[in-house]
């Protein structure tokens, strides 16, 4: 495209002559055929040559694609005031104010990034530099050569992440990979480590150079630590490794907790290796059995905020220590009774209260039953002032009635 260059041309546009009635042209009438005025060519060639520079492009007059060049992007755009209506644009990929970027996959978008590409089929990079090539995978707000490589991925509001699994997700992160299927990666960092979440369905939160490398697993508010058992959890601490399954680290540092099924936490010195077997544990409670193990004193009662001494202390040799009062002799406050012709419905309880003047708030009531009945359970102890409340269960599905004998002592008597 290019403006008239003959020798009679005008060196600036005319002035237009008055507006006349509009009309269309025809090849014949009584006075001959529609005559061409400067005005309606000069109109023609400016409306075209505008809408070329306006793109940005220089008229040439050996380059006769420039107009095509101008509106061919808008092969994948349809705009409407109200309603666009379903439609399909004749062109399945765009570049919107985009610098050295590329849309090839079908239906693909980069839109406001620079140096990124739109290779899978429904991907999208948008404010972002990086590569969306899974299908319909996305790059969101996320710098740092971000890519979204696995179908169904999302890297968002992050610098220099990978979300490589099929429906992963890498959210408000600096590095980090997600690349267990299902898996995320969120509110993250990189320090010494890489932060990854490899486990199907996996995820790393708030956390910075951990691995959440099991199955179902996740590491929580934590540093430089792994959760590698199947439903693992590493959470609130540093340089801490779970390795059992079904088991959960909280707190601490430098301590790895191997047994499945299990709660626990520790304190090491300096850093571990990941071993497969406990390490720096300091206690543990096991779920599987009740088990709770604690390498110092256990403090029951007191002020926790005040670390004062509880009502009792029991040491790591398992004997009762300072804090407590076990009456021997005449002054023990133990009782005996017998409860005659107890029904306890199926699957119901029964709760027998028992007062005594001696039991005191901080009173501790060890208790035991006796009945014929086996399948009868022993439920909870209920300590106020003056009283206690012990419960008997029945989980079997007939009525029992029987003698029960109920015997107790009371820990730190009034």
């Amino acid at each position: 495209m290019f403006r008239i260059d003959t020798p009679h041309k005008a060196p600036t546009k005319p002035v237009p002559l008055p507006s006349g009635t509009g009309g269309y042209f025809q090849d014949t009438n009584p006075a001959g055929g529609t005559e061409v005025s400067a005005d309606w060519l000069n109109h023609v060639q400016e409306e075209i040559a505008a809408a070329i520079e306006a793109c940005g492009l220089t008229l040439d007059k050996t380059d006769d694609t420039l107009l095509a060049q101008a509106v061919g992007g808008a092969a994948a755009l349809k705009a409407h005031a109200t309603d666009t209506g379903t439609v399909t644009t004749p062109h399945l990929r765009a570049v919107l104010a985009a610098d050295a970027s590329r849309a090839t996959g079908l239906n693909s978008l980069v839109a406001a990034s620079e140096g990124s590409t739109a290779t899978g089929r429904d991907s999208a990079v948008i404010a972002g530099s990086g590569d969306a090539t899974g299908q319909r995978a996305a790059v969101l707000g996320a710098g740092g050569n971000s890519q979204a490589t696995g179908d169904d991925a999302v890297v968002l509001a992050s610098f220099g992440a990978i979300a490589s699994g099929d429906q992963t997700a890498v959210i408000a992160s600096a590095g980090g990979e997600a690349s267990g299927a299902h898996s995320a990666v969120i509110a993250t960092s990189n320090t010494a480590a890489f932060t990854e979440a490899t486990g199907e369905d996996s995820a790393a939160i708030a956390v910075a150079g951990s691995v959440a490398s099991g199955a179902q697993s996740a590491v929580l508010a934590a540093s430089g630590s792994e959760a590698a058992g199947e439903q693992s959890l590493a959470s609130a601490g540093k340089g801490n490794v779970v390795t059992g399954a079904r088991s959960a680290v909280l707190g601490g540092k430098n301590c790895e907790l191997h047994d499945d099924d299990t709660v626990g936490g520790g304190s090491g010195a300096s850093g571990i290796t990941k071993a497969n077997a406990n390490q720096n544990l300091t206690w543990k409670i096991k779920n599987s059995t009740g088990n709770a193990h604690f390498k110092n004193n256990l403090r029951v009662g007191g002020d926790p905020c005040n670390d004062v001494t509880g009502t009792f202390e029991v040491n790591y040799l398992g004997q009762i220590t300072t804090g407590i009062n076990l009456p021997t002799g005449a002054n023990a406050v133990a009782e005996r009774h017998v409860l005659t012709g107890i029904n306890i419905l199926p699957g119901t309880g029964h709760l027998y209260a028992i007062s005594n003047s001696r039991i005191g708030a901080n009173s501790l009531v060890l208790w035991s039953f006796e009945s014929a009945a086996t399948v009868l359970l022993q439920g909870f102890a209920r300590v106020t002032a003056g009283q206690v409340e012990v419960v008997f269960h029945n989980p079997a599905s007939g009525a029992v009635t029987d003698d029960i004998t109920v015997n107790y002592i009371i820990v730190n008597p009034v």
